[in-house]
């Protein structure tokens, strides 16, 4: 039966040919194929193992010699590149391609469908292109420039993964989010621009781009999720757009020449596993603006109010302000004010005594500091400690009479 053979152009790995019900999500119509597949082992006496049935399905696939697919109805071009009938899909491609010119009217490219294709330098999408799948040109390592067309509204995780030499990629203006891994260790991309539709990056999207040094990120993005710029070691600036919200661990962690980074008005949450061992910070400011904070903390009356329609309290629930080196946060109308990351660049630093609480690791980027001279209270020393190990002394201080009370 022809059934018992499948193209090798599938590329399937162990991992996909786990479940039955992985290989249904990926593959159209796999369920023909898989019943067929069922009832030759039931001969077998081993139709009710399912796991067998997994290691025999690779071991069919992996002893395969015909060039034959589950799909129904297929055609190859010219360079042995396999659509659908309608001609509305790119299954798969040789992996010793060049370069391909994808058919116009092409509207969706499968998961993997280029993946593993090294020598493949460039790749032309039409205008009629709309979805791209998971890893679709993952290990692509010699692609140096996509474009994606306007109309791609979809593109799944791990696109262009480990695209080693991808220095240039022109983002669709229908695209509403960032995904998971998209760039991920694309070492030579040096630039990126995100659509104005853009309202999230995903985990890890530009993790490791190592020679990337701009990015332009739209008004309308809303959360950066974690690791989301891990290793962006060439990046020396980031500024959010004040429509950020959150912002998640070590979403700028390793990016050792980050020296600025300018906060969203409307950040909710930013401490130091935002950026972990960026030891160049030079600066955290919020946006400038009417409320940017220029006097000292002392002096209560200085603190920058906000005045929204309809708002009783003229603070937000966490409301951040640079001050100097420090970042601070006001919480609940500044009942609550925490002392959140700092750059100094001393060995020794007293924090301010209106400071009711310093956020764990507050001063992992401040690795030249020694002596720490808190108020009472501001720590927990037994949840905090181990976050500062670079420090040979820890001070408290009391709040009213400012007299040493403590030494650790």
């Amino acid at each position: 039966s022809p059934y018992i053979s499948i193209a090798k152009s599938l590329k399937l790995d162990d991992t996909t040919t786990s479940s039955i019900a992985n290989l249904i999500c990926i593959y159209h119509n796999l369920y023909i194929f898989a019943s067929k597949l069922i009832k030759i082992f039931k001969s077998c006496h081993y139709s009710n193992n399912y796991f067998y049935f997994c290691r025999k399905f690779s071991i069919v696939m992996a002893l395969s010699k015909l060039e034959i697919s589950y799909w129904t109805n297929t055609y190859k071009d010219q360079q042995g590149a396999l659509y659908s009938e309608d001609g509305k899909t790119l299954l798969t491609v040789p992996t010793d391609l060049i370069s391909y010119n994808v058919a116009e009217g092409t509207e969706n490219i499968n998961h993997r469908c280029f993946r593993n294709c090294t020598s493949l330098k460039e790749v032309s999408l039409p205008a009629s292109l709309k979805r791209i799948g998971k890893s679709a040109f993952n290990n692509c390592l010699a692609l140096e420039t996509i474009i994606i067309p306007d109309n791609v509204y979809s593109i799944g995780e791990s696109a262009f993964e480990n695209c080693f030499h991808l220095h240039t990629a022109f983002l669709p203006s229908a695209m509403i989010e960032i995904p998971k891994r998209m760039f991920f260790n694309c070492k030579s991309l040096h630039e990126i621009t995100f659509p104005e539709k853009i309202f999230c990056v995903l985990q890890e999207a530009f993790y490791g781009c190592l020679s990337l040094q701009h990015v332009s990120l739209n008004e309308g993005l809303e959360m950066i999720f974690e690791k989301a710029f891990k290793h962006c070691e060439s990046l020396q600036e980031f500024i959010m757009p004040d429509s950020v919200r959150f912002m998640e661990e070590e979403t700028l962690a390793n990016c050792t020449s980050l020296k600025s980074i300018v906060l969203s008005d409307a950040i909710e949450d930013f401490g130091f596993s935002c950026c972990p061992h960026c030891p160049n910070i030079e600066s955290v400011d919020m946006r400038p603006s009417e409320e940017f904070i220029k006097q000292t903390h002392s002096n209560w009356d200085f603190f920058p109010k906000r005045n929204p329609k309809n708002s009783i309290n003229p603070y937000p629930s966490n409301y951040f302000w640079k001050d100097g080196d420090n970042l601070y946060c006001g919480i609940d109308g500044l009942s609550s004010v925490t002392l959140v990351c700092s750059f100094i660049k001393g060995t020794e630093y007293t924090v301010p005594a209106f400071v009711n609480k310093v956020r764990a690791g507050a001063f992992i980027n401040a690795p030249q500091l020694r002596t720490l001279i808190l108020p009472e209270g501001s720590i927990s020393i037994d949840d905090t400690l181990h976050f500062w190990t670079q420090l040979d002394t820890i001070k408290f201080y009391n709040r009213q009479t400012s007299k040493i009370c403590l030494i650790i």
